[in-house]
């Protein structure tokens, strides 16, 4: 049985009591991740979001990429796809190229993330 208790870490969560063992964990609000491994207090993955082209074959072509602070960026070049595993989970792997830098871009399980180095 889960208690609520108070708001916790931030608003995306709440804290909450395992009453059977008293052992403290968040409960991520519906549509956020909660990342509970290792020493690293951030999450693996990054989400942003995805202006896409698809082709009349299902293809996915990303071609903006627009952080939560609605900053966008244009994509310059996509040098490789491919099917690639990550430390966020699996997917579809494009090595993108944007403002002069080079980035893993991932879709997996229907969403967009950057993997986090």
């Amino acid at each position: 049985m889960l208690q609520i208790i108070t708001p916790g870490v931030s608003s995306k969560y709440i804290h909450c009591n395992l009453a059977a063992c008293g052992l403290p964990f968040l409960i991520p609000f519906a549509g956020e991740k909660l990342y509970t491994g290792g020493m690293n207090k951030f999450p693996p993955e990054i989400y942003a979001g995805v202006t896409t082209y698809t082709d009349p074959d299902g293809n996915l072509t990303p071609l903006s990429i627009t952080w939560k602070d609605r900053r966008a960026y244009r994509i310059d070049y996509i040098a490789d796809i491919r099917r690639a595993v990550s430390r966020a989970g699996g997917g579809i792997r494009y090595t993108c190229i944007f403002s002069g830098r080079q980035r893993y871009l991932f879709f997996g399980d229907g969403r967009w993330f950057f993997e986090l180095r």
